[in-house]
């Protein structure tokens, strides 16, 4: 959680001097970071998809979607080895890429932090038009969906922007707001299951022969 965030931001602040300098000086802060964002983004939604792709990386990703009801807590709901996995393989590449100052980093997970919290928020109100600004509730309820029309959308985690680009966005109208969470409405069923979530169908069968 804030931890890791914080490991990361330092990390980044030491080893992110690529070949790509990103001046954050003076006015240059904010092209900075747009690129930063852009490119840190990207990744993650590459990645985002990977993890509804690839069966290995889905038995831990699913743990998040076994939410059957969208909160704030829900965008910490991740199974551990997601997060050690993205930040061994996936930042340090931003960090290797770009030779840009800690602010930026730190405003970037900021920024990611809030919008985060707030497109996981249970709150049924629409952006209307704006809706493919910014990840929202609305959006990001799509994702999490149990509906198959809705199988495979909105990937983004800042910016739909990526979802419009490469096919996957699907716009919800404005009283969409779908059940959530796994088709066969699996749930763990306690803190123990949840840590060895990839693993808990083996587990249970073996329990069940002996």
């Amino acid at each position: 959680g804030a931890a890791l965030l914080l490991v990361y931001v330092i990390g980044s602040g030491v080893v992110g001097k690529g070949p790509i300098l990103l001046r954050s000086d003076g006015w240059w802060f904010l092209p900075a970071l747009v690129v930063y964002l852009l490119v840190q983004d990207l990744q993650l939604y590459a990645l985002h998809r990977a993890q509804h792709r690839i069966p290995m990386l889905w038995s831990m990703h699913s743990l998040h979607h076994s939410a059957g009801a969208l909160t704030v807590s829900t965008s910490a709901r991740h199974y551990w080895l997601e997060g050690v996995l993205k930040r061994v393989f996936l930042f340090p590449v931003t960090a290797f890429l770009f030779d840009t100052r800690t602010e930026v980093v730190t405003s970037a997970v900021v920024i990611y932090f809030l919008v985060d919290c707030c497109a996981h928020l249970n709150a049924r109100w629409s952006m209307g038009r704006f809706i493919l600004w910014i990840n929202n509730p609305q959006f990001h309820r799509i994702h999490h969906s149990v509906s198959a029309e809705h199988m495979d959308r909105n990937f983004s985690d800042l910016l739909p922007l990526w979802d419009v680009l490469f096919g996957t966005v699907w716009r919800p109208s404005k009283d969409e707001w779908p059940v959530t969470g796994l088709a066969d409405g699996e749930k763990p069923s306690d803190v123990f299951v949840g840590l060895i979530w990839p693993l808990r169908r083996q587990t249970n069968l073996q329990r069940s022969e002996g």
